[in-house]
């Protein structure tokens, strides 16, 4: 999980109650305010690889 989980881990909009989503990449867990940030993640380790998710897992 990553350090700060109050806060979107792509674009570190506050994390409320209603929009929190827990979705898992290359065997961590991240923390999203929107489904865009899910696909927007997942399209950018698509491209880069999955070392490019290291850099959110701190």
């Amino acid at each position: 999980m990553p350090a700060n989980d109050s806060s979107c881990v792509l674009c570190g909009k506050p994390l409320v109650r209603g929009n929190k989503i827990a979705e898992e990449i290359n065997g961590t867990v991240y923390l999203f305010d929107s489904p865009d940030c899910v696909v927007l993640l997942r399209k950018l380790v698509s491209v880069y690889g999955p070392e490019f998710c290291q850099i959110f897992a701190n």
